[in-house]
């Protein structure tokens, strides 16, 4: 089994926030297989991953906005994090934000067939990432990228997933590009 945080659990809720009925029913199965509802949750604790997939395909489904949801709530991943257990003040410039993030995507989500991250390649202005994310809605991953540029001061990045295991690659590869520093 494969879990994630309870925060990340409660943001899929939180950002369903227009679409009550079906926030309503992905809360009712979450209650049902842990007695607690999306708001009574332990931020910090661990939650099979497939409660936070089903508020994340509801808001998928009910939002007009559709698929691009996904995207939208990996960016709001590390926002929460910076809110909830901080983020190290050593961290400034968008490299920093993303070997953090590749050293800490274990410290988030934890199971069976969850592996570390690899940089392919870090240099001011892109970087290249490669997952094997299979637990989840791997798109998370491109807004979580997009987040962190954004907490690192960058706006107008940009991700790019070239490969991707839903369409059969053996990792996903995504190549984030920035304006550098001068």
């Amino acid at each position: 089994m494969v879990e994630v945080r309870g925060k990340f659990v409660m943001l899929a809720a939180e950002m369903m926030g227009s679409h009550e009925k079906e926030r309503d029913k992905a809360d009712d199965r979450l209650f049902r297989a842990t007695g607690r509802h999306w708001g009574e949750l332990d931020p910090e604790a661990w939650y099979d991953i497939r409660h936070a997939n089903s508020f994340i395909r509801a808001y998928a489904e009910a939002s007009p906005k559709g698929e691009t949801v996904v995207v939208a709530i990996g960016e709001q991943m590390y926002p929460t994090i910076a809110r909830t257990t901080g983020l190290p003040e050593r961290l400034k410039t968008p490299m920093d934000y993303l070997r953090y993030e590749t050293e800490g995507y274990l410290t988030n989500v934890r199971g069976r067939g969850v592996t570390p991250k690899r940089i392919v390649k870090m240099e001011d202005g892109h970087a290249i990432i490669e997952a094997k994310i299979r637990a989840w809605d791997c798109r998370i991953q491109e807004g979580v990228y997009l987040g962190i540029l954004g907490l690192a001061g960058v706006s107008g990045g940009v991700v790019e997933h070239k490969k991707c295991v839903r369409r059969g690659d053996p990792v996903c590869e995504f190549h984030i590009k920035w304006q550098p520093a001068t």
